[in-house]
């Protein structure tokens, strides 16, 4: 038996687009973007179209650029006619059994602040020496 399952997450592009189809149908298009970091080395960016449809639209609807995004779905392909004739091929996404949208945490801005008062460390063992045991 064959599956068409795929997992992908990273951070979501940009704003999700919500849209609906010409046969009356919601849906919502983003692009995830996966950064895969390797030590020194420069990271290696991979980008990937995402769609959901129904109820899965409403809430993908809300993802916001730099939201951290999961996805379970199948993979699609589908192509466009370029002006001279030729296509371009698209591979996405098209989420079918979970996602996960955890909002970027806005950036904290730096305040100066004061650092904390130094503890006052016994200088010798007699102030120690009220202590009962």
């Amino acid at each position: 038996m064959a599956a068409n399952i795929v997992t992908f997450a990273g951070s979501a592009g940009d704003d999700a687009m919500k849209k609906t189809s010409v046969a009356g149908k919601a849906y919502a298009s983003f692009r995830i973007c996966h950064t895969e970091k390797r030590g020194d080395l420069e990271p290696i960016h991979t980008w990937i179209n995402a769609v959901a449809f129904g109820g899965w639209a409403d809430y993908a609807g809300t993802i916001k650029k730099g939201d951290n995004v999961t996805v379970v779905g199948s993979l699609s392909t589908s192509s466009k006619k370029r002006v001279d004739g030729t296509f371009d091929n698209f591979v996405s996404i098209v989420v079918t059994q979970h996602m996960v949208v955890t909002p970027k945490k806005p950036a904290i801005e730096a305040q100066e602040k004061e650092p904390p008062a130094a503890k006052k460390v016994p200088s010798t063992f007699s102030e120690f020496d009220h202590i009962p045991f």
